[in-house]
C-alpha cells in the first residue's frame, strides 16, 4: 500500500492488524473469492480511510497507476451497516484457540469507531492481546460513484448475496474499469 494514501498512522496500523486478522480469519468476500488470481484489492477496506478527502486521494492514486482498461475492485461497509453495528451488542467469536471481541460505536457524522480485540492463545492459558481502535467512514453509494465516474466505468455493484446494492446493504462489492486517457470506455 502507498503510505501517502492515509491521513495518519491509522492506515499503517490497520494494515499490520489486517495481516494478522486475514491470516487467522481468511478473506470472506465472495466477489474477491470469485475473481482471485485476476485482480486484487487496492486497500483492505476503503472505509478505514477516515475522511472522504482521503478516499478521493486513494481514487486518484488508482487512476494514476492503473493501466487503461484495468480493473479496480473493492468493497465497502455501507452507512446502513455501520449504523446497525453501532446499535448492536458487541460481537464475540472464538476461532481455533483465539477469541475476537469487537464493538462498533458512532464517532460523529458517518464515522464509526471499531474497538477490536483479538486474544491470541500463545501457551496454555496465556494470551497475547492484539487491540486496535479503528475509525471507519461510511460513505453513501452515490458519493462513491460520483467520485469515480469521470475516470472509471462501473461494471458491477452488488451486495453479498449478489443482489442490488443499496446504502442499507451490509457490504457492497464494486468492480470498475479504468477509462482511457480520453475518457472512453473499454468494452469487455
Amino acid at each position: 500500500m502507498t503510505p501517502a494514501v492515509g491521513d495518519d498512522g491509522h492506515v499503517a496500523a490497520y494494515t499490520e492488524f489486517a495481516k494478522f486478522y486475514d491470516q487467522v480469519m481468511g478473506d470472506r468476500s465472495p466477489l474477491i473469492q470469485r475473481i482471485r488470481g485476476y485482480v486484487d484489492r487496492y486497500l483492505p477496506a476503503l472505509n478505514h480511510l477516515p475522511t472522504f478527502d482521503s478516499w478521493l486521494r486513494a481514487f486518484g492514486q488508482v487512476h494514476a497507476h492503473l493501466a487503461e482498461g484495468g480493473l479496480f475492485v473493492f468493497d465497502v461497509n455501507t452507512v446502513g451497516r455501520l449504523r446497525r453495528l453501532s446499535q448492536a451488542p458487541g460481537y464475540v467469536e472464538d476461532f481455533g484457540p483465539h477469541t475476537l471481541i469487537m464493538d462498533v460505536t458512532p464517532d460523529g457524522g458517518n464515522l464509526s469507531l471499531w474497538d477490536v480485540r483479538i486474544f491470541e492463545r500463545v501457551d496454555g492459558d496465556q494470551f497475547r492481546l492484539h487491540h486496535e481502535r479503528i475509525p471507519e467512514l461510511g460513505v453513501p453509494l452515490t458519493m462513491i460513484h460520483e467520485a469515480l465516474t469521470a475516470n472509471f466505468e462501473l461494471l458491477e455493484a452488488t451486495d453479498p448475496e449478489g443482489g442490488r446494492a443499496t446504502d442499507d446493504s451490509n457490504r457492497v462489492y464494486f468492480a470498475y474499469r479504468h477509462r482511457g486517457a480520453d475518457g472512453s470506455d473499454h468494452g469487455a
